[in-house]
């Protein structure tokens, strides 16, 4: 499957429709996590952490994605859970925004 990246509009109501999963558990893989924040972030995985880590005060960018920033209770460092993972792990039905 090719997943193109969201524009920042997109992304932006995106987040603005997931902004209740904060501070609510689910189970990722075998872990249960807790999702601290919702998050608009580069498109590209490998600025993706570099971005959220450094605390989103620069722009995304063109492409954006939108990430679960999450922990888990034998850690506090971050996951970071793709929206679109979260949505097929979770059976989410969800039409996102064209």
């Amino acid at each position: 499957m090719d997943l193109k990246p969201f524009t920042f509009e997109q992304a932006t109501e995106i987040c603005e429709d997931f902004e209740d999963l904060l501070d609510t558990e689910f189970r990722h893989r075998d872990d249960m996590v807790l999702v601290e924040q919702v998050v608009i972030c580069p498109y590209d995985a490998a600025h993706r952490h570099q971005f959220i880590s450094g605390g989103n005060n620069e722009s995304p960018g063109d492409t954006c994605d939108v990430v679960l920033v999450t922990t888990t209770a034998n850690s506090s460092d971050p996951i970071y859970i793709p929206i679109r993972e979260y949505i097929a792990d979770n059976g989410v039905s969800y039409n996102f925004p064209e």
